[in-house]
């Protein structure tokens, strides 16, 4: 794994799926908005734990 030198960084791979593509080959917005979500909660998990939170 490669070390960063950035504070705080989280990384996640990317998997587009066949039913997140229009015809025209087009990831769906909404895909973006639901990748987002998924790097919060990787990130909070990583740095401020939920039960860190309550």
């Amino acid at each position: 794994m490669i070390e960063s030198s950035r504070l705080m960084e989280t990384v996640l791979p990317i998997q587009v799926k066949a039913y997140e593509i229009d015809a025209m080959g087009v990831v769906s917005n909404i895909v973006y908005v639901k990748w987002l979500e998924d790097a919060r909660h990787e990130f909070l998990a990583k740095y401020y734990p939920y039960d860190e939170m309550i």
